[in-house]
């Protein structure tokens, strides 16, 4: 017999018994509705490991022929010295970007596509990892605890470029 019970009455029910919860804890906004509905509280806690993330400045295109254009131009620039993934809203922009690429003279064997499940572009990485001149282009699934193995060469060139294609809907709003 399955027994369903929601989260809001999960909460409810053991609300003495809950010490921590894992993931992402989202925006303010999203972490206030939470706190009001299951009467919780948020703490930040600080990584185990040093991150080596850091942002450039951001590139804006108005018209969708340009974000192509920008997004191409700006892959094929940190290609030369870094492999690239290049995380698209939905299957179409993946292919549009993949055409442009090509358009550019990029050879087709250099760039990955990561669209659905059946992709293993895991696979791939895991038995050579990616390197200069690898570019992958992917779904949200890229995003969404992806294993791509980067060539360790890679670490002192700042590692794998991520574009993103579109801003989350979370930053958006």
């Amino acid at each position: 017999k399955a027994v369903f019970i929601s989260n809001k009455a999960f909460f409810q029910r053991y609300t003495d018994c809950l010490y921590g919860l894992t993931g992402t804890l989202g925006s303010q906004n999203s972490q206030s509705f939470l706190s009001d509905l299951y009467n919780v509280q948020f703490a930040d806690l600080p990584t185990s490991r040093k991150k080596y993330y850091y942002q450039i400045p951001s590139k804006i295109a108005f018209e969708y022929n340009d974000w192509l254009d920008l997004i191409a131009k700006e892959t094929i620039e940190q290609a030369k010295e870094r492999p690239v993934l290049i995380i698209c809203e939905n299957v179409e922009a993946t292919e549009n970007i993949w055409a442009e690429l090509i358009r550019y003279g990029v050879a087709p064997h250099t760039i990955a596509k990561y669209r659905r499940d059946g992709d293993n572009i895991e696979e791939r990485f895991r038995k050579k990892p990616a390197t200069v001149g690898d570019i992958i282009i992917a779904t949200n699934k890229g995003e969404r605890g992806t294993d791509i193995h980067v060539n360790s060469s890679m670490n002192v060139k700042g590692g794998m470029h991520v574009i993103l294609g579109s801003l989350p809907k979370i930053v958006s709003e």
